[in-house]
């Protein structure tokens, strides 16, 4: 960028001294104001490049990190997943184990609380017929 605006001024010096007698002060100030707007530019354009270049690597390497973070978040999902099925499965074990301590040999009424209950009746209706009879006597 001032090599360019160096470059520019001798080739305005070099002009200068060939045209020395022809070019006046006004026209050699205005050649150098031009190749120092020129060398402006350039470095401004420079610049502007070296900024956008490092913009673009700051935001691929925000996308590389974004990338790492979503994998390792999808990595320790798959973990989560896994230890929960490997636990409901030692549960559902577990009570496979505890349902087959427990038996259950028949639904309904057994027929011997039938039988007491009957027996239980009779055995009261007995009692009740000797509390009467005494004072029959």
């Amino acid at each position: 960028m001032r090599a360019a605006a160096v470059q520019q001024r001798q080739e305005v010096e070099e002009d200068e001294d060939g045209d020395h007698e022809k070019m006046g002060a006004k026209k050699r100030a205005k050649l150098e104001a031009k190749a120092e707007k020129k060398a402006q530019r350039e470095a401004e354009e420079k610049e502007r490049e070296e900024k956008k270049k490092k913009k673009d690597q700051l935001e691929e390497e925000r996308k590389r990190q974004e990338e790492r973070e979503k994998l390792e978040e999808e990595r320790k999902e798959e973990e989560d997943r896994k230890a929960r099925e490997e636990q409901e499965k030692r549960e559902h074990e577990e009570y496979l184990k505890m349902k087959a301590a427990f038996s259950i040999e028949e639904e309904g009424f057994d027929e011997n609380e039938m039988e007491d209950n009957s027996t239980l009746l009779q055995d009261f209706i007995s009692y009740i017929q000797v509390l009467q009879l005494p004072e029959k006597q």
